[in-house]
Order: C-alpha cells, then sequence, then structure tokens
C-alpha cells in the first residue's frame, strides 16, 4: 500500500490519554494478509487509543473497521 493515508479527523486526550478517529485509504499493491486484490482501494474508519508515561506512548489499542475493507477488496460480499 504505497499510497496509505492516515487522515486525522478528531483528537480527544486527558493527562495520561488520548484517542483519536482516523480515516485510512489506500490502494493495495500485491497481496497483503494473504489477500490477493492487487490495485483495489480502500476506505475505512478506524479508532486509535494510547497511554503516556513520561511523554512517552507505552501502550496503544486500535479498532479498524476490517469488515468493510474485506468488502471493498472483494473478501466478504454481504
Amino acid at each position: 500500500m504505497p499510497d496509505i493515508c492516515h487522515d486525522v479527523q478528531e483528537t480527544i486526550g486527558l493527562a495520561s490519554r488520548a484517542a483519536a478517529r482516523v480515516i485510512v485509504t489506500g490502494t493495495l499493491r500485491g497481496a497483503f494478509a494473504g489477500i490477493s486484490a492487487e490495485g483495489k482501494s480502500f476506505s475505512i474508519d478506524q479508532v486509535v487509543f494510547a497511554h503516556f508515561r513520561d511523554g512517552l506512548i507505552v501502550e496503544a489499542w486500535e479498532i479498524a473497521d476490517t469488515g468493510s475493507l474485506l468488502r471493498q477488496l472483494g473478501v466478504l460480499t454481504e
């Protein structure tokens, strides 16, 4: 995915925690996670949560709309 882009839509932060709502777009160039969908583009929603200590990220979680990704790449048809 040479053109992958993470477009941050919104962020919320506290002293030691932050969350971001992101739109991820890109085009598959070759196999990805065993999926062969050469040339197919996608746009999915993602949320990232992070915990900080001493100014560094010490934990991070990501929730991505993988169902939408798989539909756009032609793996799922529903």
